[in-house]
Order: C-alpha cells, then sequence, then structure tokens
C-alpha cells in the first residue's frame, strides 16, 4: 500500500518484509529511510519537515549560535 504525506511516499509493502520504506519528495523520490510501521513513518517524516524549516530560518546557522 502507498500512502502519501506531506509529499513524502510511505511505501508498505508485506512481501518484502515487515515495515515502510519512507520516499522522499518528487522528482526524485530517493529512499530515505526504513520505519517499523506507517505511524512511525508520519512521525519520522514530521521531523523531518519540523528540520528542514528551522535550518530555512537560519536558526542552525554559525550567526544564531553567537548570539
Amino acid at each position: 500500500m502507498k500512502i502519501y504525506y506531506r509529499g513524502y511516499l510511505i511505501n508498505e509493502n508485506p512481501l518484502a518484509g515487515p515495515g515502510c520504506m519512507v520516499h522522499g519528495t518528487r522528482p526524485e523520490r530517493l529512499t530515505l529511510t526504513t520505519e517499523e510501521n506507517s505511524r512511525s513513518a508520519m512521525r519520522w517524516i514530521d521531523r523531518e519537515v519540523l528540520r528542514q524549516r528551522v535550518e530555512a530560518a537560519g536558526w542552525f546557522s554559525p550567526q544564531a549560535l553567537r548570539v
């Protein structure tokens, strides 16, 4: 079963073994990680989206860390 969540693809394939593979956003759709179920995959995606927003805001830049 394929689940599309926040632009990412969660691929549950019971024939390939337990777990879900998380693929990135379009156009590449690279495999980013493997999680044990779809709920934990959604949590991983939420953390990744938050991390990207923090990085884009510049909170992890050297200038922000000096203050």
